[in-house]
């Protein structure tokens, strides 16, 4: 099903991603973003193969269980006058002689070893799930901060570059009552500076965008991350009422630590190690294995000796002992046949049965060695898990103080841009009026540009913590859409 979903995902995101690899700017949404991620993501991607290599060793050591079946056949080709190692008799032009066997292995009692073994890589096929979804959580967040990180750094420029074309603004209108004059007045050179200030600092939140831009850019893995365009949330209030579910931190922590895969991998290796104990302590019991098997040899014979007949007896000298002599010389003749498969495979057919048992007696200090190892494995696997749940608390409490403290800054915030607007408007008509001059109202309009970013980043701020906040409270990822 896994596989499906990503071919899906991959064929979506195909209609909209070449104007990426072209170099084009595709405006980006922080759940498309998300979803993009996990899938093209190598941290992703690894992990998906080790979930992968987890469910084959389930399946092995399952199929282990079982007996196992070899078949083997052994051809050999005989030629020339050789003895037929099947019927025993010669044969003058030659035969292949085949012996095929079957046979079969089980181990019959080892102490629940293989069966350990099974429950062990069921266990470490979990874990791999689980290091999976916590990817997916890992990605999400950072792809989210990455995201918010890119909103803040185009707010900052924003503001600074309106910040420059207002001291340009200020410098022209300082400039006007001097034309024709040589010496520039003081707040001429002042204005100046001012400019110059402005646009290293604007130079300075286009640097700072643009590696935000890369940051984001190589969690999706872009070719080309500086043309990564973000949309922007338009909600103009983000709720700012605690879940009254979840009114305290301890609260947040009980149901993070419920389905988080940070609490639930340490589990499961704690599992894993007592089954790694429990297996380490059966080694000094015998292995009994029943083993079985058929033999089946035969020969394609091209021709076979069936029989012999005297045709005659020659004499022939033969020197020996320093004597010459005469000696017996005998001539045959042969008749051959050829034997079936079916009469070789019933002569010749051989079945075993037998069974064999292993007893560790002197292993050098191996298992107690393993042994030692395995129990620290069990204390190492619970210290393990008391730092999870920790590290867990320390993240809920932590998140839960954010969304507070955020909310608290988004509503001074909110209250100090009333406030400032209402100077603004105030001492705007006061300037159209000619009641204050333009180098106060400017510091006015300056100083209401930073409580409008402020306000803006409190915003942007309120809607990272309370969407981190929302998943930690549900484990759902569509809390960051």
């Amino acid at each position: 099903m896994k596989p499906l979903l990503a071919l899906f995902y991959c064929i979506i995101q195909g209609f909209w991603l070449p104007n990426v690899l072209w170099g084009q700017t595709t405006v980006w949404r922080l759940g498309q973003c998300i979803r993009y991620a996990q899938i093209n993501n190598l941290q992703i991607k690894q992990n998906r193969l080790n979930q992968e290599l987890a469910s084959e060793k389930v399946a092995y050591t399952q199929k282990d269980l079982y007996p196992t079946v070899q078949l083997a056949v052994s051809p050999t080709l005989a030629l020339g006058r050789s003895l037929d190692p099947t019927t025993y008799q010669y044969a003058t032009n030659g035969f292949v002689n085949n012996i095929v066997g079957l046979s079969m292995n089980q181990v019959v009692w080892a102490g629940g070893r293989k069966r350990n073994t099974h429950e062990q890589s069921v266990l470490e096929e979990e874990i791999a799930i689980l290091q999976e979804t916590r990817g997916m959580s890992q990605i999400a967040i950072q792809i989210t901060q990455a995201y918010f990180q890119l909103l803040l750094n185009k707010v900052y420029l924003k503001n600074a570059e309106r910040q420059l074309a207002v001291s340009k603004e200020q410098l022209a209108m300082v400039q006007q009552p001097l034309q024709g004059t040589k010496d520039p007045s003081y707040s001429v050179l002042e204005w100046q500076a001012q400019i110059a200030n402005d646009e290293f600092i604007c130079m300075k939140y286009k640097n700072e965008l643009k590696v935000a831009q890369l940051n984001l850019g190589t969690l999706l893995a872009l070719p080309d991350p500086l043309s990564l365009e973000v949309e922007e949330f338009l909600e103009e209030r983000p709720d700012v009422k605690p879940n009254p579910k979840f009114k305290r931190e301890f609260d947040l922590y009980y149901r993070l630590a419920s389905w988080h895969p940070t609490t639930k991998i340490p589990q499961l290796n704690q599992k894993i190690a007592a089954l790694q104990y429990d297996a380490v302590n059966v080694s000094n019991l015998p292995t009994i294995t029943l083993s079985a098997g058929l033999s089946l040899p035969f020969s394609s014979l091209f021709k076979e000796v069936e029989g012999t007949s005297l045709v005659r007896n020659d004499t022939v000298p033969v020197y020996s002992a320093g004597q010459l002599r005469l000696a017996l010389s005998p001539s045959y003749e042969y008749s051959y046949k050829t034997t079936s498969l079916f009469s070789q495979w019933k002569q010749l057919a051989s079945v075993y049965v037998g069974f064999q048992i292993t007893i560790p007696l002197v292993t050098g200090g191996m298992r107690k060695y393993q042994l030692k190892q395995a129990r620290l494995g069990i204390d190492n696997a619970q210290i393990t898990m008391q730092a999870a749940r920790t590290e867990m608390y320390k993240e809920a409490v932590f998140t839960y103080n954010n969304v507070q403290a955020a909310i608290s800054q988004k509503e001074a915030a909110d209250k100090n841009m009333e406030v400032w607007k209402s100077y603004f408007e105030s001492s705007l008509a006061r300037f159209q009026k000619n009641e204050i001059t333009a180098k106060d109202f400017e510091m006015i309009k300056n100083n209401y540009f930073q409580i409008q970013q402020n306000a803006e980043v409190a915003r942007y701020d309120l809607l990272l913590k309370r969407k981190l906040y929302n998943y930690y409270a549900t484990g759902d990822l569509a809390a960051f859409n």
